[in-house]
């Protein structure tokens, strides 16, 4: 995903874990695409974390897992996209699309 996300101009960080991602701190950040599933902290989990700590980032959730509770519990805490695995090209590129008029230059 980071290599197509390059190849439509975008900058992309990678981080194996939520925590790391947490660690990294980045204030540069202008949307978070997070599985829903990862190891230790989960994606919701991650999300919330981020809602206590006042931080306002798009977040783009990915699952291979279809769970309806856990789509509603993202799309409540402000998730801009909720998106099933595989991924088709085209519907990620028209969820960023729609994003860019929000992200920062």
């Amino acid at each position: 995903m980071g290599r197509l996300l390059r190849s439509w101009g975008y900058r992309v960080e990678s981080f194996d874990s939520a925590e790391g991602f947490l660690r990294a701190r980045l204030s540069g950040a202008h949307c978070l695409v997070v599985d829903l599933h990862l190891g230790g902290m989960n994606g919701l989990d991650l999300q919330a974390r981020l809602a206590e700590e006042g931080l306002s980032l798009p977040v783009v959730f990915v699952t291979a897992m279809e769970d309806s509770s856990a789509r509603q519990r993202a799309l409540q805490g402000g998730a801009a996209a909720y998106l099933q695995k595989p991924l088709d090209e085209r519907q990620l590129l028209e969820t960023f699309s729609r994003l860019i008029d929000y992200l920062p230059s």
